[in-house]
């Protein structure tokens, strides 16, 4: 029982291990985002978005990225 909680644990931690380089390395800009805030960015969106470090990113609000004229609009579509 122990054992096969440990196997399902490691197998868990690797598809995470395998999907986040598969993020990292994505030719394609990707940011996720958690209640509204930057949650990760791989390199190629750093590079869009003309930054140097994810730190810049992370934690700041997704509509910070979208123009004010627009930021209502993108509010009402991502709340459903």
């Amino acid at each position: 029982m122990i054992a096969a909680l440990l196997l399902q644990r490691r197998r868990r931690r690797e598809s995470e291990q395998r999907f986040r380089s598969l993020l990292d390395n994505a030719p394609d800009g990707v940011l996720v985002q958690t209640r509204e805030r930057i949650a990760y960015v791989n390199r190629e969106i750093l590079q869009i978005l003309r930054a140097e470090r994810p730190e810049q990113l992370i934690g700041q609000p997704v509509l910070n990225l979208v123009a004010p004229e627009w930021r209502q609009i993108v509010r009402k579509g991502c709340s459903g």
